[in-house]
């Protein structure tokens, strides 16, 4: 009977553990949403930058400038998909880890 009684502390503490890391991957994803500003407005305000300049050399109107913005945004959307798939795996197993947790703490 002393022994239930420790398995049951041990899976409340891994309960208790995977919950916080739950926590923390949530925190994560609105963190996120501010990297993707960042993945997005960097690369846009450096094409712009760019195309200008090079643009007023080449009197070209606005093709490279156009051209580099196209390329930036999507080389943005190719890094928001890996973040996002990264973020999903984990999120993921933590969900499949807590099912498997509580499904032993009903036993």
């Amino acid at each position: 009977m002393g022994s239930a009684f420790y398995v049951m502390d041990d899976n409340k503490l891994k309960t208790e553990n995977l919950k916080k890391l739950q926590a923390e991957n949530q925190q994560r994803a609105f963190r996120m949403m501010f990297e993707i500003l960042i993945i997005f407005g960097l690369p846009a305000l450096v094409a712009t930058v760019a195309g200008k300049l090079i643009d007023n050399q080449l009197e070209t109107g606005r093709l490279v400038t156009l051209s580099l913005l196209a390329i930036a945004f999507v080389s943005s959307w190719f890094m928001v998909i890996l973040k996002y798939r990264k973020l999903s795996r984990e999120m993921k197993k933590l969900d499949q880890e807590l099912k498997e947790m509580r499904e032993q703490e009903l036993k």
